[in-house]
Protein backbone atom coordinates (compact mmCIF):
# COMPACT_ATOMS: atom_id res chain seq x y z
CA UNK A 1 0.00 0.00 0.00
CA UNK A 2 1.41 3.67 -0.49
CA UNK A 3 0.13 6.76 0.58
CA UNK A 4 -0.54 9.55 -2.14
CA UNK A 5 -1.81 12.79 -2.10
CA UNK A 6 -4.26 14.29 -4.52
CA UNK A 7 -2.18 16.97 -6.49
CA UNK A 8 -4.86 17.54 -9.70
CA UNK A 9 -7.30 16.09 -12.69
CA UNK A 10 -7.34 15.17 -15.75
CA UNK A 11 -9.52 16.57 -18.09
CA UNK A 12 -10.07 14.51 -21.67
CA UNK A 13 -12.15 15.28 -24.59
CA UNK A 14 -12.51 11.49 -25.34
CA UNK A 15 -12.68 8.83 -22.80
CA UNK A 16 -12.27 4.53 -23.02
CA UNK A 17 -15.59 3.56 -22.61
CA UNK A 18 -15.11 1.67 -19.86
CA UNK A 19 -14.17 5.17 -17.71
CA UNK A 20 -17.08 7.32 -18.75
CA UNK A 21 -18.38 9.27 -15.75
CA UNK A 22 -15.38 8.56 -13.70
CA UNK A 23 -12.81 11.21 -11.94
CA UNK A 24 -9.51 11.02 -12.87
CA UNK A 25 -6.90 12.46 -10.67
CA UNK A 26 -3.02 12.77 -10.62
CA UNK A 27 -1.61 11.88 -7.22
CA UNK A 28 1.80 12.35 -5.91
CA UNK A 29 2.87 9.18 -3.46
CA UNK A 30 4.30 10.70 -0.42
CA UNK A 31 5.82 9.44 2.75
CA UNK A 32 4.41 8.47 6.27
CA UNK A 33 5.88 12.06 7.02
CA UNK A 34 3.45 13.20 4.19
CA UNK A 35 6.36 14.29 2.26
CA UNK A 36 7.19 13.66 -1.22
CA UNK A 37 9.94 11.60 -2.61
CA UNK A 38 8.92 11.66 -6.12
CA UNK A 39 12.35 13.50 -7.08
CA UNK A 40 13.84 10.77 -4.81
CA UNK A 41 12.32 7.80 -7.20
CA UNK A 42 13.13 8.69 -10.43
CA UNK A 43 16.92 9.49 -9.32
CA UNK A 44 17.01 6.18 -8.23
CA UNK A 45 14.85 4.55 -10.83
CA UNK A 46 16.89 6.44 -13.66
CA UNK A 47 20.50 5.04 -12.01
CA UNK A 48 19.30 1.26 -11.38
CA UNK A 49 17.71 1.47 -15.29
CA UNK A 50 21.49 2.23 -16.31
CA UNK A 51 23.22 0.35 -14.27
CA UNK A 52 20.92 -2.83 -15.25
CA UNK A 53 20.63 -2.12 -19.21
CA UNK A 54 24.33 -1.39 -19.57
CA UNK A 55 25.75 -4.21 -17.47
CA UNK A 56 28.02 -1.24 -16.00
CA UNK A 57 29.76 -1.94 -12.51
CA UNK A 58 30.18 1.76 -11.28
CA UNK A 59 29.67 3.28 -8.04
CA UNK A 60 27.34 5.17 -8.19
CA UNK A 61 27.06 7.80 -4.55
CA UNK A 62 23.90 9.88 -4.22
CA UNK A 63 24.76 13.53 -2.02
CA UNK A 64 22.07 14.32 0.17
CA UNK A 65 22.36 17.09 2.87
CA UNK A 66 19.31 16.08 5.22
CA UNK A 67 18.68 12.88 7.69
CA UNK A 68 15.43 12.58 5.94
CA UNK A 69 16.48 12.59 2.33
CA UNK A 70 19.42 9.75 3.57
CA UNK A 71 16.39 7.65 5.17
CA UNK A 72 14.72 8.08 2.15
CA UNK A 73 17.41 7.21 -0.35
CA UNK A 74 18.08 4.45 1.94
CA UNK A 75 14.81 3.04 1.61
CA UNK A 76 14.60 3.20 -1.64
CA UNK A 77 17.93 1.48 -3.03
CA UNK A 78 17.64 -1.28 -0.29
CA UNK A 79 14.78 -2.64 -2.33
CA UNK A 80 16.43 -2.77 -5.38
Amino acid sequence: MYLGKVIGTVVSTVKVPNLTGSKLLIVEKINQDLTAKKQTEIAVDTVMQYLKETGSQMKVIFNVYKDMDLTIYRELLNRN
